[in-house]
């Protein structure tokens, strides 16, 4: 239910910049994360950061594309209590 994504910049050198994408919320089969982050990140490695915090019944399947696909830029980070 608490889903928040936050979208930022950050000087990577003088001519590029890193977009950092965050994700807060559940990881279950209705987000399709499996589906869509390793694809997005994939494409857009260079210009991009991923930080998905949350848990659920897809996170497996999330963190096995992320290494099938050998994707450097999404990081996949354990929910804190509330």
């Amino acid at each position: 239910k608490n889903r928040r994504l936050e979208v930022n910049t950050e000087k990577k050198t003088n001519k590029s910049i890193i977009i950092n994408i965050l994700y807060a919320g559940k990881i279950g089969e209705g987000q399709g994360l499996d589906k869509i982050i390793p694809e997005i990140a994939s494409r857009m490695e260079e210009k991009t950061r991923f930080q998905i915090i949350g848990d659920g019944l897809d996170r497996q399947k999330l963190e096995d594309r992320i290494r099938q696909t050998k994707i450097k830029n999404v990081y996949v980070i354990d929910p804190i209590e509330r």
